[in-house]
């Protein structure tokens, strides 16, 4: 599902959706929960901010966070990925997703279609061999447990652990066998 924000600011009578605040974020929020109702399970949601250029810190608290947050809980599963996030977008987009981190105690990471300021398809922090595993899953779109084990050196249940820890934060997604996808 691709969602243009732009659109969804214009459906919920937002004049001017380019500094998205706290209570636009809200606003928006409320109305992508009603058109999340009708995804699959596994589903990947597409936020696409074209034409937007400034992002609030504030919105991204009240919009992307709760959505990333929604994403992985037990009642909802499904992927959030960011299309067309300007740079100051993105700044604002990582520092947010940082300090949310670093206050909850929780590490928060969203993939992006583009290439971003720190050359990598994600924003927030990984560590540098969840960056190699993540490169890799960009490069070759699916992989094993084995192909990312023969990568990194570690043992199978050491791989297997960190591509569980990514797939909970919902950037890369398991299947049925053993292998993981990129979102």
């Amino acid at each position: 599902m691709v969602v243009q924000i732009k659109k969804v600011a214009q459906r919920i009578k937002i004049k001017s959706p380019d500094l998205l605040t706290r209570p636009v974020g809200r606003a928006m929020y409320e109305e992508i929960k009603k058109d999340l109702s009708v995804i699959k399970d596994e589903e990947v949601v597409i936020l696409d901010f074209l034409d937007i250029r400034v992002i609030d810190s504030s919105f991204i608290d009240e919009f992307i966070i709760k959505l990333l947050n929604d994403a992985g809980s037990k009642n909802e599963k499904f992927y959030i990925k960011l299309r067309n996030i300007s740079g100051i977008g993105e700044i604002n987009i990582s520092s947010v997703l940082r300090s949310y981190s670093d206050y909850n105690d929780k590490k928060m990471v969203v993939m992006t279609e583009d290439i971003c300021l720190n050359n990598n398809f994600f924003i927030g922090e990984l560590t540098d061999l969840e960056m190699v595993i993540i490169n890799y899953y960009r490069v070759n779109r699916i992989a094993s447990i084995q192909d990312i084990r023969s990568l990194i050196g570690l043992t199978e249940v050491e791989t297997e652990n960190i591509l569980k820890r990514l797939n909970n934060l919902r950037i890369i997604r398991g299947n049925d066998s053993d292998s993981y996808a990129v979102v």
